[in-house]
């Protein structure tokens, strides 16, 4: 990891590592992964109560989805957008995180499918946005909590988070299953 200060703005920048082509093809490949995550789920995600709040606190499976297309979205896609384009660091006070200021629409909350389909629809806009940029274009700034990062680093930040949500709806997903199917036991020992 590389850390410096900018002379005259004493921002941070911290880069992780230099960044080479074969990085950003597995970047790219790790960002594709939700696509094909959203599209298995739609095969089980039918059979389970998706729109059920494990806690108080915490989202559905359908909330979770729903949150995590309107960041791709409404906040990574424009940041990217942004980035790309700009000769300037850009700073991520500018953009609103959108899972954090966002309402649930009712409508799409009785459509999982639908916001299966939305996710890998919107992830492949995603892709085609990043895929066969220039390294330079890895390397330009984002600027986050008076730190500058590469988009690289933005992005690889982008994906563990996005990990993180698909391992607990993984995780739901399999504690309803396995519910469901100790419910079944029960009822097969009790008419037996």
């Amino acid at each position: 990891m590389i850390q410096l200060l900018h002379p005259s703005s004493g921002i941070k920048l911290i880069q992780k590592s230099v960044v080479d082509q074969k990085q950003i093809s597995n970047l790219v490949d790790d960002v594709s992964y939700i696509a094909h995550e959203a599209n298995a789920l739609s095969d089980v995600i039918d059979t389970i109560p998706y729109n059920k709040k494990p806690g108080s606190e915490e989202l559905s499976i359908i909330e979770m989805l729903i949150a995590l297309d309107y960041d791709q979205q409404d906040y990574y896609r424009k940041i990217l957008e942004e980035a790309f384009s700009s000769n300037k660091p850009i700073s991520l006070l500018d953009y609103k995180q959108g899972s954090k200021s966002f309402e649930t629409d009712e409508n799409l909350k009785k459509d999982i499918q639908l916001v299966l389909s939305n996710i890998a629809r919107h992830r492949s806009t995603l892709i085609s946005l990043i895929e066969n940029r220039p390294l330079k274009e890895w390397e330009k700034r984002i600027i986050r909590d008076e730190v500058e990062i590469t988009v690289f680093d933005f992005v690889e930040e982008m994906i563990e988070k996005e990990r993180g949500v698909l391992k607990r709806i993984a995780e739901l997903v399999l504690a309803y299953q396995n519910d469901r199917q100790f419910h079944r036991n029960v009822e097969t020992r009790i008419n037996s």
